[in-house]
């Protein structure tokens, strides 16, 4: 997961942090041990409109954008990025979690 272009992270559908890249690590400023198994939507992908409704697209099997989100960094700043987030599904199909990709737009 180190390898992807960007940010990567992925929460379970309660939002608890299951996994980290390093370059979520370099965009928001977290190690990955400091985050991992708390709950990303209340502690790190805060004061948007709509991110419960992130989880909620999840568990539909649905993709979710968002062009224009913030997030808290290391610093309690928030900043702007870009969302994409889409399910992560079991054997069965049944979805188990979400991958969020994240941007920083202030780069773009």
């Amino acid at each position: 997961m180190d390898d992807v272009c960007g940010a990567m992270v992925q929460m379970d559908l309660d939002g608890r942090i299951i996994s980290w890249n390093q370059s979520a690590e370099n965009i928001l400023g977290f190690k990955e041990e400091e985050v991992l198994g708390i709950n990303g939507v209340q502690n790190i992908f805060v004061n948007n409109v709509g991110d419960e409704d992130m989880l909620d697209v999840a568990k539909t099997g649905e993709v979710y954008y968002s062009f224009e989100s913030y997030v808290r960094n290391s610093n309690g700043e928030m900043q702007p990025v870009a969302l994409v987030t889409s399910p992560i599904s079991d054997e069965e199909g049944t979805v188990t979690g979400v991958t969020i990709l994240i941007s920083n737009i202030l780069l773009i």
